[in-house]
Formats: C-alpha cells, sequence, structure tokens
C-alpha cells in the first residue's frame, strides 16, 4: 500500500497484479509506505484503520486505486509463483497439478497449498460492497499508466520485474468450471472492468 497524499491517491497492491513494478515506480513519491510483510494490506483495512487516521490527524482524503487480474490467470501466476518453493514446504506447486491446486484455494479455510486469499475480498467490504474508487485491469496495463502519468504530471517509467518463469500448465475444463462456480464475484467484478475499457469508477 503507497499513500501518495500530495497526488490525492492510496494506491492497494493486489497480489499477483504488477505491484511491485508499481511501488519501485511510486515508492520513494509515497508520503506513507506499507512494505514487506505489510504491503498487500486490503481495502478492509486502508477504509477501516488507515483512512480514519489520514482523516482525524491530516484532514486527508484519497482516492482509492487498485488492479484486478483476470481469475483463472491470477490463479495461473500464484500456481507459477509457488513452484520455485521446496518441495517440502507446504504451500510449495512443485509436482502438484494445477487443477490440484486451484481446488485447494477453493477450499474454505484454504489450506497452504491454496492460501492466495480472493481478489474480491481483497477489494470489498464483508457486504460485498467495493471499497476502490478506481479498478484497473491488469490486462490493460496502458490504462492504468496513462491514468498515474496525468495524476503525477510526468512521463513513469515501469520496470519488468518479479515475473514467474514460463510454465506449460496442464489444465482441464472442469478447473475453470469450478473456480467460476466457486467465485462468481472475482469474474463479474473483473468483466465489469474490461467492459469498462480497463478503469472501472467504483465509487
Amino acid at each position: 500500500m503507497l499513500i501518495l497524499s500530495q497526488n490525492g491517491l492510496v494506491y492497494l497492491a493486489t497480489p499477483k497484479t504488477g505491484s511491485t513494478a508499481v511501488e519501485q515506480t511510486l515508492g520513494n513519491l509515497a508520503d506513507i509506505r506499507f512494505s514487506r510483510r505489510r504491503k498487500h494490506q486490503n481495502a478492509r483495512f486502508y477504509h477501516n484503520r488507515v483512512a480514519p487516521f489520514l482523516k482525524a490527524s491530516l484532514n486527508e482524503t484519497n482516492e482509492v486505486i487498485a488492479v484486478i487480474r483476470e481469475p483463472m490467470d491470477w490463479l495461473r501466476s500464484w500456481y507459477r509463483y509457488r513452484v520455485r518453493l521446496p518441495k517440502d514446504n507446504p504451500r510449495s506447486t512443485d509436482g502438484v497439478s494445477f487443477h490440484d491446486f486451484a481446488s485447494a484455494a477453493l477450499q474454505n479455510p484454504q489450506p497452504p497449498l491454496g492460501a492466495v486469499g480472493r481478489q474480491f475480498n481483497f477489494l470489498s467490504a464483508d457486504d460485498g460492497t467495493v471499497l476502490v474508487d478506481h479498478l484497473f485491469a491488469y490486462e490493460e496495463q496502458p490504462v492504468l499508466r496513462r491514468f498515474l502519468d496525468e495524476r503525477f504530471e510526468t512521463s513513469l517509467n515501469f520496470p519488468t520485474v518479479n515475473v514467474s518463469r514460463p510454465l506449460l500448465i496442464e489444465e482441464i475444463p472442469q478447473t475453470e468450471a469450478d473456480v467460476r462456480a466457486a467465485w462468481p464475484e472475482d469474474f463479474a467484478l473483473y468483466d465489469q472492468v474490461m467492459a469498462a475499457g480497463g478503469h472501472l469508477r467504483c465509487r
């Protein structure tokens, strides 16, 4: 999470949506920077804890921005990322099929293998209300970058970092069917963002 007070923005770092590149680009411009284990603080944390502090202490109200990724591709990214973990790590996907990994992610509670959370839960309140003002599609990177260039009144340079190595993932149709049935809100929200051209104004 980055608090960019001068530009009236708060950036929420949705996992597996290119947040490292944004952090490296904007981190030094942030008034407050949540990093390392606290980097991926969700929208509820911001609205319940951080926003009241900023309002009470600094009379500051910011627009919240975040990124969402196509849900199946988001799970594939987690799967590729965790292949690099040692096999004896309970979160490692080394030697685990993508279907088994996705099935673990759909359990409630999620076991260590599938402990990835959900994008919809990261971005919304307990009642399902989306808690960001601007939601961008990961697949439409130029849209987010144009928005930030305009807000910062400069041409920002985003590095390519933290990219998982290519990996051929064997999939079966049942996998996506199961994910869609379990996470309809994630797909619906992503589809809304794409229908809006990659930038959805939520509030």
